[in-house]
């Protein structure tokens, strides 16, 4: 029986050559090993905005790199090619979110920790994860089929070694060990970036832009912080079955699950820290010493202990600005 695969693209259509084809090298690749059919599915809103974090990647580099791959740096540009070559059985455009009417507005005054912008953007991310995986749903239903493996992504992430298929299990949610906000580059990348003659001038700027000193630019560039499985988790892809994926996508209802049931782990507490002590996660009856900011990593962990188990891949990912 033929093994089937779903890529679910969601979010903003923050495209670019570098991500997208080492996406097609370091994940696609290993599944097409292992002799698995594809399908694509996406859901983007209409708007492109910058991250509110993510690395500006060496200019001449990136663009040096990009014009090897002869493809235009324009993100709508882009957008067209990345769709005539995934050809998505399920497309959906929509948008943008309206920020006067959106799920967790009601909320804004227990949330007011959050920049607005923040709050926004958390609920326009996981509701457009949900939309994509719908419409995966849907597919299988229609053609009474289950997808072996279900695959988030964001579009803007950079995947920087190829995924060990072995890795992967159906009966965890596999996510990266390492954050996609940080500054990792690869060692040929390095290389690259260090032989040429711009190198000085470069760390500088990008020391200036980001407000600290040279030498923490270069020691961040050969830095790659893991996360705590038991904690958080990358929240920027994931790979499982289909029917975890299809529970990992409703994390935005669970968000609005804790603040109608007011649980104490989450109301007004999403992004201050909650007091010293041990506290009942959920109905599970999950337990947790809390002692960090309540950040979106943080929910999705534990939305994930309802249901799976995180399980970290040796994957590291790494969110890049790329912008005419």
């Amino acid at each position: 029986m033929t093994k089937r695969l779903a890529i679910c693209y969601s979010g903003q259509p923050r495209l670019n050559a570098h991500a997208w084809f080492n996406f097609k090298a370091h994940i696609l690749k290993p599944f097409h090993m292992e002799g698995f059919k594809m399908d694509f599915f996406v859901h983007f809103w209409s708007i492109v905005t910058p991250p509110t974090r993510g690395t500006d990647l060496w200019r001449p580099y990136r663009w040096r790199h990009d014009s090897q791959k002869n493809v235009s740096r324009n993100p709508k540009d882009f957008l067209q090619y990345f769709l005539d070559e995934t050809s998505p059985v399920g497309l959906w455009i929509e948008g943008p979110l309206n920020e006067e009417d959106y799920s967790l507005k009601p909320f804004a005054n227990e949330l007011s920790k959050i920049p607005p912008q923040y709050l926004y953007g958390y609920n326009s991310q996981y509701e457009s994860v949900a939309k994509v995986h719908d419409m995966c749903r849907e597919a299988e239903i229609a053609g009474d089929f289950k997808y072996d493996y279900v695959i988030r992504m964001r579009s803007d992430l950079n995947v920087l070694t190829p995924l060990n298929y072995e890795e992967c299990s159906p009966d965890y949610i596999c996510v990266p060990a390492f954050p996609g906000h940080q500054n990792f580059w690869t060692e040929e990348e390095l290389q690259v970036f260090q032989a040429s003659p711009d190198f000085e001038k470069e760390v500088k700027r990008i020391a200036a832009e980001q407000k600290t000193t040279e030498e923490v630019i270069l020691q961040r560039m050969h830095e790659s912080t893991q996360f705590d499985a038991t904690q958080r988790c990358n929240d920027q892809l994931a790979i499982s079955s289909s029917d975890n994926m299809y529970k990992y996508s409703r994390l935005l209802d669970f968000i609005i699950k804790c603040y109608q049931d007011k649980y104490p782990c989450v109301v007004k507490k999403f992004i201050e820290p909650p007091p010293q002590h041990d506290f009942s996660l959920t109905e599970t009856g999950h337990i947790v010493q809390a002692e960090e900011p309540m950040g979106l990593e943080k929910m999705l962990w534990m939305h994930i202990s309802n249901f799976s188990q995180i399980k970290k891949l040796d994957l590291p990912t790494r969110i890049e600005t790329h912008y005419p």
